[in-house]
């Protein structure tokens, strides 16, 4: 059923319904398995999705579906455990990552095999493909055009992640990411 749902998002993509494809992509890119489709492509998808989203023409930060392009593009650009630790951070939580799923492991709630195959090597390929496919460029152009609080959240955090792997920072001050981050800051400070 993936599968269908990928491919039928590629299809709306490729017709130019973006609004319902990414909204598709966005909720389904929590899964890892699910991301490496997203941006690489598999053989149950026609392409990768990646490619279609970060060429949307006229891409605004105050489009109506900025805030799933950006939430897909900041998705991609980490990973699953990477979230995970920034949870509990934010949430000043007293127990670690570590713990919470040996705590969940032990009470039944979730079984081994459930085990997620998200790592930082395939996180980095994804980085450097959405940096390859002008993702740099379609986060300054939203960045710079009026986005939303939590459009600019996620978009930050698309910088943010992308800014981790050291050799993709001169191309992304070369696609507009530093002064993206720049009108990102100035945003949050006047609030």
């Amino acid at each position: 059923e993936t599968g269908r749902l990928l491919d039928a998002s590629v299809a709306l993509l490729r017709e130019g319904d973006a609004e319902r494809a990414v909204e598709v992509l966005a909720a389904m890119s929590s899964d890892s398995r699910v991301k490496e489709e997203i941006v690489h492509g598999s053989g149950r998808v026609a392409g990768a999705a990646i490619d279609l989203v970060c060429r949307l023409p006229d891409m605004r930060g105050d489009s109506p579906v900025a805030y799933g392009v950006a939430a897909l593009l900041a998705a991609v650009t980490v990973t699953n455990d990477e979230l995970r630790r920034r949870h509990f951070r934010e949430k000043e939580m007293e127990i670690t990552p570590e713990q919470y799923d040996e705590f969940q492991r032990l009470t039944k709630q979730k079984a081994e095999d459930e085990a997620d195959l998200d790592t930082e090597e395939l996180c980095r390929k994804r980085c450097r493909k959405v940096v390859v496919c002008d993702g740099v460029s379609l986060v300054a152009a939203m960045a710079s055009s009026s986005p939303s609080k939590q459009t600019a959240d996620r978009l930050a955090n698309v910088l943010v992640n992308l800014a981790k792997d050291a050799d993709l920072r001169g191309t992304l001050v070369q696609q507009g990411g530093f002064k993206a981050a720049v009108a990102l800051a100035a945003d949050e400070a006047q609030d």
